[in-house]
Protein backbone atom coordinates (compact mmCIF):
# COMPACT_ATOMS: atom_id res chain seq x y z
CA UNK A 1 0.00 0.00 0.00
CA UNK A 2 1.41 3.37 -0.98
CA UNK A 3 1.78 5.87 1.85
CA UNK A 4 1.61 9.55 0.98
CA UNK A 5 3.23 12.16 3.20
CA UNK A 6 2.19 15.78 2.89
CA UNK A 7 3.61 18.98 4.26
CA UNK A 8 1.32 20.56 6.80
CA UNK A 9 0.39 24.16 6.19
CA UNK A 10 2.21 26.96 7.94
CA UNK A 11 1.30 26.63 11.60
CA UNK A 12 -0.96 29.40 12.84
CA UNK A 13 0.35 29.15 16.39
CA UNK A 14 4.02 29.84 15.78
CA UNK A 15 4.09 32.00 18.90
CA UNK A 16 3.18 28.90 20.95
CA UNK A 17 6.78 27.80 20.63
CA UNK A 18 9.49 29.22 22.85
CA UNK A 19 12.10 31.59 21.51
CA UNK A 20 15.54 30.23 20.76
CA UNK A 21 18.20 31.75 23.02
CA UNK A 22 21.53 32.58 21.37
CA UNK A 23 24.43 33.08 23.78
CA UNK A 24 28.25 33.11 23.69
CA UNK A 25 28.08 34.66 20.21
CA UNK A 26 31.49 35.54 18.76
CA UNK A 27 32.75 36.54 15.33
CA UNK A 28 36.30 36.92 14.07
CA UNK A 29 37.73 38.79 11.10
CA UNK A 30 41.29 38.00 10.03
CA UNK A 31 43.85 40.15 8.34
CA UNK A 32 42.89 40.01 4.69
CA UNK A 33 45.17 40.70 1.76
CA UNK A 34 44.83 40.39 -2.02
CA UNK A 35 48.36 38.94 -2.05
CA UNK A 36 46.96 35.46 -1.41
CA UNK A 37 47.70 34.34 2.15
CA UNK A 38 45.04 32.16 3.76
CA UNK A 39 42.80 33.87 6.29
CA UNK A 40 39.67 32.64 8.01
CA UNK A 41 36.54 34.41 9.10
CA UNK A 42 34.61 32.59 11.83
CA UNK A 43 31.35 32.66 13.77
CA UNK A 44 30.38 30.60 16.83
CA UNK A 45 27.48 30.60 19.27
CA UNK A 46 25.38 28.39 21.53
CA UNK A 47 21.64 28.01 20.94
CA UNK A 48 19.27 26.83 23.69
CA UNK A 49 15.64 25.72 23.39
CA UNK A 50 12.83 24.34 25.52
CA UNK A 51 10.77 23.19 22.51
CA UNK A 52 10.10 19.50 22.07
CA UNK A 53 9.12 18.85 25.71
CA UNK A 54 12.64 19.11 27.07
CA UNK A 55 15.60 21.46 27.16
CA UNK A 56 18.25 21.13 24.47
CA UNK A 57 21.18 23.08 23.15
CA UNK A 58 23.56 23.13 20.23
CA UNK A 59 26.97 24.56 19.46
CA UNK A 60 26.96 26.29 16.08
CA UNK A 61 30.15 27.30 14.31
CA UNK A 62 31.66 27.90 10.89
CA UNK A 63 34.87 29.27 9.41
CA UNK A 64 35.78 30.06 5.83
CA UNK A 65 38.72 31.39 3.88
CA UNK A 66 38.47 34.95 2.62
CA UNK A 67 41.38 37.02 1.34
CA UNK A 68 39.25 39.83 -0.01
CA UNK A 69 39.94 43.44 0.93
CA UNK A 70 36.74 45.37 0.20
CA UNK A 71 37.10 49.15 0.14
CA UNK A 72 40.16 48.93 2.42
CA UNK A 73 41.02 52.56 1.91
CA UNK A 74 37.65 53.65 3.34
CA UNK A 75 37.65 51.29 6.30
CA UNK A 76 34.72 49.16 5.05
CA UNK A 77 35.66 45.48 4.99
CA UNK A 78 33.35 42.50 4.73
CA UNK A 79 33.45 38.87 3.67
CA UNK A 80 32.51 38.04 0.10
CA UNK A 81 33.02 34.28 0.56
CA UNK A 82 30.62 33.89 3.48
CA UNK A 83 28.82 30.51 3.08
CA UNK A 84 25.19 31.30 2.35
CA UNK A 85 22.19 29.44 0.98
CA UNK A 86 22.28 26.15 2.90
CA UNK A 87 21.72 25.59 6.59
CA UNK A 88 24.86 24.50 8.45
CA UNK A 89 24.36 21.78 11.06
CA UNK A 90 25.16 22.51 14.70
CA UNK A 91 26.49 20.03 17.25
CA UNK A 92 23.60 18.82 19.42
CA UNK A 93 23.69 18.14 23.14
CA UNK A 94 20.16 16.85 23.71
CA UNK A 95 20.67 14.02 26.21
CA UNK A 96 18.40 11.46 24.60
CA UNK A 97 20.01 11.97 21.19
CA UNK A 98 23.63 11.83 22.25
CA UNK A 99 26.03 13.42 19.79
CA UNK A 100 24.76 11.60 16.71
CA UNK A 101 21.88 13.86 15.70
CA UNK A 102 21.82 17.58 15.12
CA UNK A 103 18.45 19.25 15.67
CA UNK A 104 19.80 22.79 15.18
CA UNK A 105 21.14 24.51 12.09
CA UNK A 106 22.01 28.05 11.08
CA UNK A 107 22.20 30.06 7.88
CA UNK A 108 24.33 33.13 7.16
CA UNK A 109 23.31 35.92 4.82
CA UNK A 110 25.25 38.38 2.63
CA UNK A 111 26.78 40.85 3.24
CA UNK A 112 28.71 39.62 6.28
CA UNK A 113 30.90 41.78 8.46
CA UNK A 114 31.74 40.75 12.00
CA UNK A 115 29.88 43.68 13.53
CA UNK A 116 26.90 43.78 11.17
CA UNK A 117 25.27 40.57 9.95
CA UNK A 118 22.09 38.50 9.85
CA UNK A 119 21.79 34.87 10.91
CA UNK A 120 18.85 32.46 10.74
CA UNK A 121 18.59 29.57 13.20
CA UNK A 122 16.32 26.55 12.84
CA UNK A 123 15.35 23.70 15.14
CA UNK A 124 13.83 20.33 14.31
CA UNK A 125 11.75 18.91 17.17
CA UNK A 126 8.68 16.80 17.94
CA UNK A 127 5.46 18.60 18.90
CA UNK A 128 2.98 16.40 20.79
CA UNK A 129 0.64 19.21 21.91
CA UNK A 130 -2.09 18.21 19.45
CA UNK A 131 -2.20 14.66 20.76
CA UNK A 132 -0.24 13.16 17.89
CA UNK A 133 3.48 13.61 17.43
CA UNK A 134 4.42 15.94 14.57
CA UNK A 135 7.93 16.64 13.44
CA UNK A 136 8.38 20.42 13.28
CA UNK A 137 11.11 22.41 11.55
CA UNK A 138 10.93 25.99 12.83
CA UNK A 139 13.22 28.94 12.13
CA UNK A 140 13.72 32.61 12.83
CA UNK A 141 16.29 35.32 12.05
CA UNK A 142 18.09 38.05 13.97
CA UNK A 143 20.21 40.96 12.83
CA UNK A 144 23.32 41.58 14.93
CA UNK A 145 25.09 44.93 14.98
CA UNK A 146 27.79 46.45 17.13
CA UNK A 147 25.97 49.80 17.16
CA UNK A 148 24.27 48.64 20.37
CA UNK A 149 25.71 47.66 23.74
CA UNK A 150 24.50 44.09 23.26
CA UNK A 151 27.30 43.31 20.80
CA UNK A 152 30.74 44.91 20.85
CA UNK A 153 33.86 44.65 18.70
CA UNK A 154 37.57 45.18 19.16
CA UNK A 155 39.10 46.01 15.78
CA UNK A 156 42.69 46.92 15.02
CA UNK A 157 42.35 50.59 14.04
CA UNK A 158 45.82 50.80 12.53
CA UNK A 159 44.80 48.53 9.67
CA UNK A 160 41.48 50.10 8.73
CA UNK A 161 43.00 52.70 6.37
CA UNK A 162 45.63 50.40 4.87
CA UNK A 163 45.52 50.10 1.10
CA UNK A 164 46.47 46.41 1.13
CA UNK A 165 45.19 44.93 4.41
CA UNK A 166 41.72 45.35 5.86
CA UNK A 167 40.86 45.50 9.55
CA UNK A 168 41.09 42.49 11.84
CA UNK A 169 39.26 41.96 15.09
CA UNK A 170 36.78 40.10 17.25
CA UNK A 171 33.21 40.74 18.39
CA UNK A 172 31.16 39.21 21.20
CA UNK A 173 28.28 39.69 23.63
CA UNK A 174 29.69 41.46 26.72
CA UNK A 175 29.31 39.54 30.03
CA UNK A 176 26.77 42.02 31.40
CA UNK A 177 24.46 41.85 28.36
CA UNK A 178 21.53 39.52 27.81
CA UNK A 179 21.66 36.83 25.09
CA UNK A 180 19.75 37.22 21.85
CA UNK A 181 16.19 35.88 21.56
CA UNK A 182 15.04 34.46 18.21
CA UNK A 183 11.29 34.20 17.67
CA UNK A 184 10.28 31.26 15.49
CA UNK A 185 8.50 32.94 12.60
CA UNK A 186 8.52 30.21 9.92
CA UNK A 187 7.32 26.72 10.75
CA UNK A 188 6.74 23.72 8.53
CA UNK A 189 6.20 20.05 9.12
CA UNK A 190 6.38 17.14 8.63
CA UNK A 191 8.69 14.87 6.75
CA UNK A 192 8.46 11.11 6.78
CA UNK A 193 10.77 9.40 9.26
CA UNK A 194 14.14 9.09 7.58
CA UNK A 195 16.24 5.95 7.57
CA UNK A 196 18.37 7.12 4.64
CA UNK A 197 19.01 10.76 3.81
CA UNK A 198 20.18 11.89 0.38
CA UNK A 199 23.23 14.05 1.09
CA UNK A 200 25.03 16.18 -1.50
CA UNK A 201 28.75 17.04 -1.43
CA UNK A 202 29.43 20.20 -3.48
CA UNK A 203 33.04 21.41 -3.73
CA UNK A 204 34.80 23.89 -6.00
CA UNK A 205 38.19 22.91 -7.38
CA UNK A 206 40.61 24.08 -10.06
CA UNK A 207 41.07 21.13 -12.40
CA UNK A 208 42.48 20.51 -15.84
CA UNK A 209 41.44 18.05 -18.55
CA UNK A 210 41.72 14.48 -17.32
CA UNK A 211 41.55 15.38 -13.63
CA UNK A 212 38.58 14.56 -11.42
CA UNK A 213 37.50 15.05 -7.80
CA UNK A 214 36.47 12.14 -5.58
CA UNK A 215 35.02 11.76 -2.08
CA UNK A 216 35.81 9.22 0.62
CA UNK A 217 35.50 8.92 4.38
CA UNK A 218 35.51 6.68 7.43
CA UNK A 219 32.17 4.95 6.72
CA UNK A 220 31.42 2.17 4.26
CA UNK A 221 29.03 4.36 2.24
CA UNK A 222 32.03 6.58 1.40
CA UNK A 223 34.54 3.81 0.80
CA UNK A 224 36.28 3.57 4.21
CA UNK A 225 39.14 5.87 3.12
CA UNK A 226 39.92 3.69 0.09
CA UNK A 227 40.52 5.68 -3.12
CA UNK A 228 39.51 2.58 -5.09
CA UNK A 229 36.07 2.62 -3.44
CA UNK A 230 35.63 6.40 -3.33
CA UNK A 231 32.60 8.27 -4.67
CA UNK A 232 33.27 10.06 -8.00
CA UNK A 233 31.94 13.61 -8.21
CA UNK A 234 30.76 15.31 -11.38
CA UNK A 235 31.60 18.78 -12.71
CA UNK A 236 28.37 19.78 -14.40
CA UNK A 237 28.42 23.35 -13.12
CA UNK A 238 31.06 26.03 -13.34
CA UNK A 239 32.00 29.07 -11.28
CA UNK A 240 34.38 31.20 -13.30
CA UNK A 241 37.86 29.69 -13.21
CA UNK A 242 36.82 26.86 -10.87
CA UNK A 243 34.65 23.83 -11.56
CA UNK A 244 31.82 23.01 -9.18
CA UNK A 245 31.99 19.28 -8.46
CA UNK A 246 29.09 17.51 -6.80
CA UNK A 247 27.71 14.09 -5.94
CA UNK A 248 24.83 12.67 -3.91
CA UNK A 249 25.06 9.75 -1.49
CA UNK A 250 22.31 8.04 0.54
CA UNK A 251 23.54 8.01 4.15
CA UNK A 252 22.00 6.55 7.33
CA UNK A 253 19.99 9.13 9.27
CA UNK A 254 21.81 10.39 12.35
CA UNK A 255 25.26 9.07 11.40
CA UNK A 256 28.34 11.13 12.26
CA UNK A 257 31.37 10.70 10.01
CA UNK A 258 34.63 12.17 8.72
CA UNK A 259 35.44 12.71 5.06
CA UNK A 260 37.84 14.29 2.58
CA UNK A 261 38.13 15.04 -1.12
CA UNK A 262 41.01 14.02 -3.34
CA UNK A 263 42.07 14.77 -6.91
CA UNK A 264 42.75 11.94 -9.35
CA UNK A 265 44.83 12.72 -12.44
CA UNK A 266 44.57 11.17 -15.89
CA UNK A 267 47.21 8.55 -15.00
CA UNK A 268 45.32 7.49 -11.86
CA UNK A 269 47.53 9.31 -9.38
CA UNK A 270 45.89 10.59 -6.20
CA UNK A 271 46.45 13.94 -4.46
CA UNK A 272 44.59 14.41 -1.19
CA UNK A 273 43.38 17.83 -0.07
CA UNK A 274 45.28 19.23 2.88
CA UNK A 275 44.45 19.83 6.51
CA UNK A 276 42.19 18.07 9.00
CA UNK A 277 39.40 15.69 8.10
CA UNK A 278 36.02 17.26 7.44
CA UNK A 279 33.15 16.24 9.76
CA UNK A 280 29.40 16.05 9.29
CA UNK A 281 26.33 14.69 11.09
CA UNK A 282 23.36 13.56 9.00
CA UNK A 283 20.04 14.80 10.33
CA UNK A 284 17.69 12.21 11.79
CA UNK A 285 14.74 13.92 10.13
CA UNK A 286 14.94 16.00 7.00
CA UNK A 287 12.89 17.51 4.22
CA UNK A 288 14.50 16.98 0.86
CA UNK A 289 18.22 16.75 0.23
CA UNK A 290 20.82 17.68 2.81
CA UNK A 291 24.12 19.42 1.99
CA UNK A 292 27.35 18.45 3.73
CA UNK A 293 29.78 21.14 4.84
CA UNK A 294 29.28 24.81 4.08
CA UNK A 295 27.87 24.08 0.62
CA UNK A 296 29.84 24.45 -1.53
CA UNK A 297 33.18 23.86 0.13
CA UNK A 298 36.47 24.47 -1.64
CA UNK A 299 39.19 21.92 -2.38
CA UNK A 300 42.01 22.67 0.04
CA UNK A 301 45.25 22.61 -1.94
Amino acid sequence: MKTTYTLLSLLSSVSAYSDLVVSSLTTHQPNGSPSGQVNYYSIAFTVNSTNGNSSSSGYCHASWGDNYCAFCNTGVAYSVNVPTGSYISCDSSRANLGDQTSEFGFQLHPYFSIGNFSVSVQQSFTDSSSGSAQQVIASGMIHVTNTTAQYTCTINPQEITSATVHASGDCSIPPNQRPYQISLTTTTTACPPASTVQTSFPVTASTTQGQSIHLTGNISELGNWSPANAIPLYADQYTGSQDLWNGTVGLPAGIAFEYKYFLRDAEGGVRWECCENRRFVVSGSTCGMQTAGNGPDYFRD
